[in-house]
């Protein structure tokens, strides 16, 4: 019997493609994750998608630690039981994503289940495939945090009475 190995990767990947498995993956290097966003240079993962080149290696070694690794696992868990309406296993996956998330640095606010409210006021709890969308979209603030904006000069008072000559000062900041 042979067996191949399913993380090998494949060699008839397109310029900008890594294939594993037949899974189209992240172009970041050593990057864990499934890509899903074409950056139009390559596919990245939701991770690594809109943040620059230079950061990609911290973000790939926080995708690679053991918490952050039990964190994504423990979310695809919970989406993998909501897809096969598992709902007996809904509670104790949802603990496990609370506290894997807790590991990383998330706080209880973000964890915490959040009621919703009907367009007639009435409360009720936050389903559980909203808690897990909520939970991924935690997931990537927490390991690739958006960088700084840049903060441009303050327009003082009094120095601009109008729009055209604040847009003069925005295009001489610009150039």
């Amino acid at each position: 019997m042979t067996t191949t190995d399913r993380y090998k990767t494949e060699d008839n990947s397109a310029p900008g493609e890594r294939r594993v498995g037949g899974h189209l993956m992240c172009m970041a290097y050593n990057c864990p994750c499934v890509a899903s966003i074409n950056m139009g240079g390559g596919w990245l993962c939701s991770y690594h998608a809109d943040r620059s080149a230079d950061r990609w290696p911290a973000i790939t070694s926080r995708l690679l630690s053991d918490d952050a690794r039990e964190a994504r696992f423990s979310v695809a868990r919970l989406r993998r039981a909501i897809h096969d309406r598992q709902v007996s296993d809904y509670p104790v996956l949802m603990r496990r994503v609370q506290n894997a998330i807790m590991a990383i640095g998330g706080t209880t606010e973000d964890v915490k289940l959040r009621p919703l409210q009907d367009i007639d006021g009435n409360q009720f709890p936050e389903p559980a495939e909203h808690f897990a969308n909520r939970m991924a979209f935690c997931l990537v603030q927490l390991l690739s945090p958006e960088e700084p904006k840049k903060k441009s000069a303050p327009v003082r008072r009094g120095e601009t009475s109008s729009i055209d000559a604040l847009a003069a000062i925005v295009e001489a900041e610009a150039a």
